[in-house]
């Protein structure tokens, strides 16, 4: 109706692509998907780190980085309805 992209959009795709090794197909479609892995990676190398009895810190814990993730992923948000190249071909 409004030809405008949900968040989610290409979620499915993205994630899809990224199982199926094509990194650059799944930024394509949605860049959440791929970040949130990221991130989980992320979680987890510092989990395997402290299993073993080393302390290390990879995503910083400061809400400036929580702030600055939302800010990007909102602007994003808006910025892929006005920019064809941001979106997935339908």
């Amino acid at each position: 109706m409004y030809d405008l992209y949900c968040p989610a959009c290409g979620s499915t795709r993205s994630a899809n692509a990224l199982l199926s090794g094509d990194i650059l197909a799944a930024l394509r479609h949605n860049l959440t998907v791929p970040f949130l892995v990221l991130l989980a990676a992320a979680f987890f190398m510092e989990l395997i780190f402290r299993v073993f009895g080393k302390k290390v810190v990879i995503v910083p814990r400061k809400y400036m980085f929580l702030y600055g993730c939302i800010g990007f992923f909102l602007g994003y948000y808006i910025v892929r309805n006005i920019i064809p190249f941001l979106s997935f071909p339908v």
